[in-house]
């Protein structure tokens, strides 16, 4: 049942998000991207990542799904004000829908690894894209994963020292999401930094994003807006 109602979200929040875009309603696409992650807050690498896999996984769209209720990150900010930076940091990509809470809900209550495995054996005529950095694709190792083979995951590094050791998942479709100098990021280090009273720069974050920051006073960025004021 849930299931069946997490289907018919999705189609409905497709059809009503896309009627005013030029994309791909997901009843005619083939090639459809997820990408998960808290986004505390969403910084560049998690818009190159998205940008590269559509590119070159030639995706009709990509989800991207901010996590309802982070149980390993506690501190993380609540769902509605990550949602709002999510949104931020994606508007300018086109091809991409940010998962509103119904959806985030639904998938956090599932599980995206089983979500997945059901949409692609309720949708067998797509190819289901799982994008995550090589960090996620690790704690994998620890799951006992197996996908239909219309799911492949799609993994980005890091940095460019990162080696991703395909050998280790037997039985999963990996591509590498090719980048040659992919940005070294973190959203703890862009955390860290404003709580001591640095602005991450445009390279780092979406000045929208940061600009929300500002605004709401996350991460205590009051010592931000203090310093700038006395220059």
């Amino acid at each position: 049942m849930k299931f069946f109602l997490f289907t018919l979200s999705l189609l409905f929040f497709a059809s009503s998000q896309l009627n005013a875009r030029p994309d791909h309603l997901i009843e005619s696409a083939k090639r459809i991207g997820y990408f998960s992650g808290t986004f505390d807050p969403p910084h560049r690498g998690h818009e190159n990542a998205v940008q590269k896999a559509i590119e070159q996984l030639n995706l009709d769209f990509v989800y991207v799904i901010p996590n309802f209720h982070p149980e390993h990150k506690p501190l993380a900010l609540e769902f509605a004000e990550r949602e709002e930076m999510t949104l931020a940091a994606f508007q300018d990509i086109p091809k991409v829908i940010v998962a509103n809470e119904a959806m985030s809900r639904e998938m956090d209550q599932i599980g995206v690894t089983k979500q997945l495995q059901l949409l692609a054996k309720t949708f067998r005529d797509k190819m289901i894209y799982q994008i995550m950095g090589l960090d996620s694709l690790d704690r994998l190792i620890d799951y006992d994963v197996n996908y239909p083979k219309n799911v492949a995951i799609a993994v980005g590094r890091r940095s460019p020292q990162d080696k991703i050791d395909i050998k280790r998942f037997r039985g999963i479709n990996i591509i590498e999401i090719e980048d040659k100098n992919p940005p070294t990021i973190s959203s703890t280090s862009i955390r860290e930094s404003i709580e001591k009273g640095q602005y991450p720069g445009s390279k780092i974050i979406n000045p929208a994003v940061l600009q929300i920051i500002k605004d709401k006073g996350y991460y205590r960025c009051e010592n931000v807006l203090k310093q700038s004021s006395a220059k």
